[in-house]
């Protein structure tokens, strides 16, 4: 799966967020909507009953009759004149209600008012409303906006988050580089300079250095030092430009390629070499793997001890490399980006340029102790 960049990461976590909380609202919404709305309809009903009973009030029934049917006609509450034979009997052909409805509601107001002639009339007044159908009629009518709102407030906390971001990781980075090339520096000045003394002490056959077989010897294995640094030095400014290009790799068919390259050393160390490994693949760039079980297995011999042990294997859906190693190493400090040409056991940027290409292509890692050592895990 590729790694998504700040912007859009940002964007898509905090519009899913709003998103549930709108559709969380609504359906609270659809809800609880039948009872506020059962009561506001009730105390608009008590209202407007209130109101027309005081207009109607000393009129003629030919008056009030051709009002109250206009008022009818043109209002979703119906009004009629209750007579003394309909007592418990309710209109219904003249009612506005859905009949195919389970949901309906209704609402009823009585009011008296007295005639012109001074003779008392009942007036009734219905309300029937589909609570379900009034329900999704409002959550469809502001469901458009409040998915543009949250639109907008998406893109516009994402670019403010993105920018933040993205200044804090430039700073980080400026640091790091800053670090990195002091460190770097001054780790290549000393060797050179010990090189230096060695070819100057050669040319005027000084003391010990007039055996000169034995001291090309030693500068060769300085050069090859600095030689193996300077290139992780270069790697390092190309770590970017690994990702994106990810397929699925026989972990197995890799490691067996890069075995050989270090098939010398791990005899020379007499080092125990383990493979459990089967069929499992690795989501990664073909170069970027290599480049990691390179590291590996490098950083695994150069810690391992003579008569040392390699194991590499998975289990519970983890790559493993484990080795073993001095039980005082600090694995916490093992990420860190420094090297030390002049100390035996220096992870130098092996583990760095590990994690940086594995944070690259978003694979999820981690390093435990273990038993004989640590262990290093990879999520397949």
């Amino acid at each position: 799966m590729k790694k998504l960049k700040v912007f859009p990461k940002v964007f898509l976590q905090i519009f899913s967020i709003l998103i549930i909380l709108i559709l969380f609202i609504h359906l609270m919404i659809f809800l609880l909507f039948p009872r506020i709305y059962i009561e506001s309809r009730k105390s608009h009903i008590v209202e407007k009953s209130d109101e027309i009973a005081r207009n109607l009030n000393g009129r003629d029934i030919k008056f009030i009759e051709e009002t109250l049917d206009f008022y009818s006609k043109n209002s979703d509450i119906g009004v009629f004149i209750k007579t003394d034979n309909d007592n418990n009997s309710l209109p219904i052909k003249n009612t506005k209600i859905d009949l195919n409805s389970s949901s309906n509601s209704l609402i009823i107001e009585d009011r008296m008012i007295e005639l012109n002639t001074g003779e008392k009339l009942s007036i009734q007044f219905v309300s029937t409303t589909d609570i379900n159908k009034e329900a999704k009629k409002l959550s469809f009518k502001f469901l458009p906006y409040s998915l543009i709102i949250s639109l907008i407030l998406s893109i516009g906390i994402s670019i403010v988050y993105a920018k933040l971001m993205k200044k804090e990781e430039i700073i980080k980075l400026e640091r790091l580089k800053y670090d990195f090339f002091r460190g770097a520096s001054h780790e290549l000045k000393t060797p050179l300079a010990s090189l230096k003394i060695i070819l100057e002490n050669m040319q005027y056959n000084i003391g010990k250095y007039k055996d000169r077989d034995f001291y090309i010897g030693e500068c060769i294995g300085i050069v090859d030092k600095l030689s193996h640094n300077v290139s992780q030095i270069l790697l390092i400014s190309k770590l970017e430009n690994l990702k994106n290009d990810q397929e699925n790799i026989n972990i197995a068919t890799v490691l067996k390629g890069i075995m050989e390259q270090y098939s010398v050393l791990i005899r020379n160390k007499n080092i125990k070499f383990s493979n459990n490994l089967d069929d499992e693949e690795l989501c990664i760039g073909k170069s970027g793997l290599n480049i990691v079980l390179s590291n590996l297995i490098n950083n695994a011999v150069n810690y391992s001890d003579n008569d040392g042990v390699i194991n590499v294997g998975s289990r519970d859906g983890w790559f493993y490399l484990e080795n073993s190693c001095d039980s005082e190493i600090n694995i916490d400090n093992l990420f860190e980006m420094k090297f030390d040409l002049n100390k035996k056991n220096s992870n130098g940027m092996g583990l760095y340029i590990v994690s940086r290409i594995l944070s690259n292509y978003g694979i999820e890692y981690r390093i435990e102790k273990s038993d004989i050592g640590f262990v290093f895990l990879i999520k397949l």
